[in-house]
């Protein structure tokens, strides 16, 4: 197993068991929670509980941008229940739907 960096045992604790769904779609949304708190933390040396909006653009972006449209959207909703759990939906809410056509607050509603 892969050594995590300080970012990725960040997330890990921030996380915890709060992602909901199939095993596997829980699985990759850990996965993807890691690559992101990996990139960011490259990026501008911060963890989870730092985040602002300007890493999470940058990270939709710029860092993603090479990606396929089906990943730029898989990993799109796991920053969007990472916001949902850093509860900053109201703060963010905006921005993504701004930039990332999201259309009715689909997928920032609160379930």
């Amino acid at each position: 197993m892969k050594k995590l960096t300080f970012a990725q045992i960040k997330m890990k604790i921030f996380i915890g068991d709060n992602f909901t769904g199939a095993a596997i779609s829980k699985a990759k949304h850990h996965e993807r929670s890691f690559l992101i708190a990996a990139a960011i933390s490259g990026r501008f040396s911060c963890h989870v509980y730092q985040y602002q909006q300007k890493h999470l653009l940058w990270f939709l972006i710029e860092h993603i941008s090479k990606f396929t449209k089906g990943t730029r959207y898989n990993y799109l909703l796991t920053l969007v229940k990472i916001i949902r759990l850093n509860k900053r939906t109201a703060c963010w809410e905006t921005v993504l739907v701004k930039n990332f056509k999201i259309s009715e607050n689909k997928y920032l509603t609160q379930h």
